[in-house]
C-alpha cells in the first residue's frame, strides 16, 4: 500500500531572503545531470558536477551550501575533484568546509563556515 508523504518543518536561522534553493539539470557543458546510484560516479558526471559548483560559487556572494545524498558519495566526489584540480577550483572562490561524520564536530565546522562568510563580505 502507497505511504503517506510526510512533511517536516522547522524554524530557521537564515532569513528567507538570503536562501536561494537551485536544482541543476544540465551542467555548464550542457551534460545532463543524471544522478542516478547507477551513473552518479561516472568521472564525467562527477567533473561536471565540480565545474557547477565551481561556477556557483564563483556567483554568488558569501556561502554555499551543497547536500549530497551520502557520506560515501560525497568521499568519491572529494577525491575525484581533489585528483582533477576542481576542488582547487573551487577553493580559489570560497572556503570549502566538509560535514563531518561526527555529529559533534558539526557545530565546530558550522562556526567556522560562519566565520570565513563574515571575514569574506568585511574585506
Amino acid at each position: 500500500p502507497a505511504q503517506p508523504v510526510l512533511h517536516f518543518e522547522c524554524g530557521h536561522v537564515v532569513p528567507k531572503e538570503q536562501v536561494a534553493v537551485l536544482v541543476a539539470g544540465k551542467g555548464p557543458s550542457g551534460r545532463t545531470l543524471e544522478l542516478r546510484h547507477k551513473t552518479r560516479s561516472q568521472p564525467e558526471v562527477m567533473d561536471e558536477i565540480g565545474r557547477l559548483l565551481t561556477n556557483i560559487c564563483s556567483g554568488t556572494p558569501d556561502g554555499v551550501v551543497t547536500f549530497m545524498p551520502s557520506f560515501a558519495y560525497l568521499e568519491q566526489l572529494m577525491q575525484r575533484w581533489t585528483a582533477t584540480g576542481a576542488l582547487t577550483a573551487m577553493m580559489t572562490r570560497k572556503q570549502v568546509f566538509k560535514e563531518p561524520r561526527a555529529a559533534a564536530e558539526v557545530e565546530t565546522v558550522l562556526l567556522q563556515y560562519a566565520q570565513a562568510i563574515t571575514q569574506a563580505t568585511s574585506r
